[in-house]
């Protein structure tokens, strides 16, 4: 029995024994736990702050680049406004420019058609002057031959418009329409009783020719019935030496005796 009990008394002192180590441990265990407690606290607390300012960093720098994009956004809609205000109006110019191109376009084939019928009536005129200055009265007849011969070149020319051909026409039909009411005393050399002879040449419009020798003492008509230069009677030599006086504005204007419309024998 005695043995019995030492047993058990050795076996409750083990059991006491290990809870004391276990006490001891135990009891050294919290306290390092409780010398660093406070550092692991301030770890993940730290880490929430550093964190927070980053998301607060990156919330900041999103909140700039979103207000850069604002800014970029209104500009581009300003911008787009602008163009579509331009656009709007290159539209309209674009369609007047048409509109004048088109109208333009109705001109140019409108004067293409009158050339194509003017041509024809410039040369009808043209062979009325020709003709005219062949069979008129010969005063004048190199100047108006030249000029008739030029208006042959204008009208041939394929590069000259129909406008130049139409002014240069009617230009010379009023220097033709312009000797029916001018008066002129010029040079010309003429066959008097068969020799060639410098006189004086006194026109009275379209109506008469007249000439003067240079002694005053022959003159003479130009008969277009014959085409020929026929004396007049000495009577009409004072006559006409006036009426040369006349036409150099070196006498006054004065009813005169001339026989004009006929020719007088002497």
């Amino acid at each position: 029995m005695a043995a019995v009990a030492e047993e058990d008394r050795l076996k409750n002192l083990f059991v006491n024994l290990k809870f004391l180590v276990c006490l001891f441990f135990f009891l050294a265990y919290s306290q390092a736990a409780a010398k660093d407690f406070p550092a692991q606290v301030k770890k993940p607390v730290n880490e929430a702050i550093e964190i927070r300012q980053k998301t607060q960093e990156t919330a900041d720098n999103w909140a700039d680049e979103q207000a850069k994009l604002q800014a970029v956004y209104e500009q581009s809609e300003l911008e787009h406004a602008r163009l579509f205000s331009e656009n709007k109006a290159l539209k309209k110019k674009v369609a007047a420019r048409q509109a004048a191109v088109n109208e333009l376009e109705q001109k140019i084939a409108g004067i293409a058609r009158i050339s194509e019928e003017l041509l024809p009536f410039l040369e009808q005129v043209y062979a009325h002057l020709a003709d005219l200055v062949k069979t008129d009265a010969p005063f004048l007849a190199d100047e108006r031959q030249c000029r008739i011969a030029s208006l042959r070149r204008v009208l041939d020319d394929p590069l000259a418009p129909a406008g130049e051909k139409f002014r240069k026409i009617f230009e010379a039909l009023a220097v033709e329409a312009e000797y029916g009411t001018t008066v002129e005393v010029y040079p010309q050399k003429i066959p008097v009783d068969g020799d060639a002879t410098m006189v004086s040449i006194f026109r009275l419009g379209r109506i008469s020719l007249f000439f003067l020798t240079p002694d005053g003492k022959t003159s003479g008509i130009f008969d277009p019935a014959s085409r020929e230069w026929k004396k007049l009677a000495p009577k009409y030599n004072r006559e006409i030496i006036t009426a040369m006086e006349m036409a150099a504005k070196r006498r006054p204007v004065n009813l005169l005796n001339l026989p004009v419309g006929r020719v007088v024998a002497k």
